[in-house]
Formats: C-alpha cells, sequence, structure tokens
C-alpha cells in the first residue's frame, strides 16, 4: 500500500497549494533559471480546475508524515510537473526540483473538461489528518498552440502544475505523482500523458525521459519542450 493518497483539491486546500508552488517559484529563483519568475501564484490560476475535479492534492499518510523530520507546514515548494498558462509546472527528483510549463491565465479549462468519475472528493478525517505533499492538474483538453491535429490531441490527457514541497524532497513524490496520472490516462481509455515544459530546463526535460516521457518537439515559446508517455489500459 502507498503512503500516499489522490484527492480531488477543494477551495480550501487552495493557500497550501499556492504555498507548495510559490515555494516552488522561490527555488527556481536560488536556482538562477528565469522559469515562472515574476510574480506569485494567485488563488484565480487554480479556481477554475476546482469544479472540475482537474486540481488534485497528494497526500502523505499520517503513520507517513509522521516520519518526516522536517516540518511540512512550513516547507518550500518543489516543482515536479507541467503547467498551462503564464508560467508552466516542474519537479522534484532526489531533493531536487525542477519546473515545467506555463502558468493557467492563458489557458482557462473546458466547464464540463477532466473530471474524474473515479476520485472523489472523500472528507479528510480531521482526527487524523494527512498532509499536503503535492499537486496538480489533470486535463482532457490540450493548448492547441502546442499539440496540433496531427498528435491526436484525444489520445492523452494533459498535466499541468506539478508540484511537490521541498520539506518532502528525496521521497518520490513526484515520480509517484507522474505514475498516477498515467494510471488515470489508462483508466479513461488514453494512450499517453504529455505536458508542456519550461523550453529551456534541460535538466527538467532529463528528469521526464528517466521518467519514461518521450521528446516529442519543441513548438515554440518559453514551455514549449513537448514530452509524452505511453500508458498501458487498466
Amino acid at each position: 500500500m502507498s503512503e500516499y493518497r489522490l484527492r480531488r483539491a477543494r477551495e480550501e486546500d487552495l493557500p497550501t497549494l499556492l504555498r507548495i508552488l510559490d515555494g516552488a517559484v522561490e527555488w527556481l529563483a536560488g536556482r538562477g533559471t528565469d522559469q515562472w519568475q515574476g510574480a506569485r501564484w494567485r488563488a484565480e490560476e487554480l479556481s477554475p480546475d476546482l469544479p472540475t475535479g482537474c486540481l488534485r492534492v497528494a497526500e502523505i499518510l499520517p503513520a507517513a508524515a509522521a516520519t518526516v523530520g522536517a516540518s511540512p507546514v512550513g516547507g518550500f515548494g518543489a516543482v515536479a510537473g507541467v503547467a498551462l498558462s503564464p508560467a508552466s509546472t516542474g519537479v522534484a527528483a532526489s531533493g531536487a526540483s525542477v519546473a515545467s510549463g506555463l502558468r493557467p491565465a492563458a489557458t482557462a479549462p473546458a466547464a464540463t473538461a477532466g473530471a474524474s468519475p473515479a476520485l472523489g472528493a472523500s472528507p479528510v478525517n480531521r482526527a487524523a489528518a494527512a498532509v499536503a505533499v503535492g499537486t496538480m492538474v489533470l486535463r482532457d483538453t490540450h493548448p492547441a498552440d502546442l499539440w496540433l491535429p496531427a498528435d491526436d490531441p484525444g489520445s492523452a490527457l494533459y498535466l499541468h502544475h506539478l508540484a511537490v514541497d521541498r520539506a518532502f524532497a528525496g521521497r518520490r513524490v513526484g515520480s509517484w505523482l507522474l505514475d498516477q496520472a498515467a494510471v488515470e490516462a489508462g483508466r479513461r481509455g488514453k494512450r499517453f500523458v504529455r505536458l508542456d515544459a519550461w523550453t529551456t530546463n534541460t535538466r527538467l526535460h532529463d528528469y521526464y525521459r528517466g521518467q519514461g516521457f518521450r521528446f516529442v518537439r519543441v513548438a515554440g515559446g518559453t514551455s514549449g519542450a513537448l514530452f509524452e508517455r505511453a500508458v498501458s489500459p487498466p
């Protein structure tokens, strides 16, 4: 049984998810990259994905959280995926954070896009509350300026805003989130998980290759490095 669980985010999760994403921005600034620099994340960049169920929270179960030395409450986020719009997502691997993608302001999801009937918004047990360790967005919709008709856009699930709390770096949260995205894609009858990574972040590109993603092409723009990972049916 995994020490993590994935659920749909709720409105009350937004402050925590913004903290994780802002932590990633600070971490990236310290790495000397221009990715995501210039502004903090805003609730309105995430809230459109709440009613559709596309915004997800990864949590560590209470027993496992107790083994973490650093307190996750004040920890910084480590990006671990992609995002869509003014500045994407990132990934945390072996204690190192990397980021990719555009942020949501530029790409708003359709009202019914990406909701997963298999993932319920079950209430958290407050007596033994789990701790949020990461986040991601999974959509059926795709950025049409990046993925073309020849790519068969309907064959994939699109990953955005993947980020991991820095306090949990080195616990393979990013890898687990990518695996969960692949599982969900297969369950929905998709053939791929796709993402757009920050074009100049070659370290992030290497991370995705190590997670089973194939480089497709650079489509242009700041977050135009396209990757896909084949998935197996359930």
